[in-house]
């Protein structure tokens, strides 16, 4: 999701029953390919802004599941 002024972007992962398990973080848009990473023992993703290069990142072995998401 981003902000009404589109210069903050969130990505949130909700756990299966609800808030136990859910993670998120936001960041800003403009500048960087990343706009925001999350991280936990089980789960690794990254929102990135449309149109990033996410070459280098999928060799390191993440994988592009939609077009402003990556995964590990």
């Amino acid at each position: 999701m981003t902000s009404a002024d589109q210069l903050t972007a969130c990505l949130y992962k909700f756990g299966e029953n609800s808030s136990p398990g859910s993670i998120g973080g936001c960041g800003a848009t403009g500048g960087f390919d990343v706009i925001v990473e999350v991280s936990t023992p089980k789960t690794n993703m990254m929102l990135v802004r449309s149109g990033a290069d996410t070459a280098e990142l999928e060799q390191a072995g993440w994988m592009r599941i939609h077009e402003n998401i990556v995964v590990s």
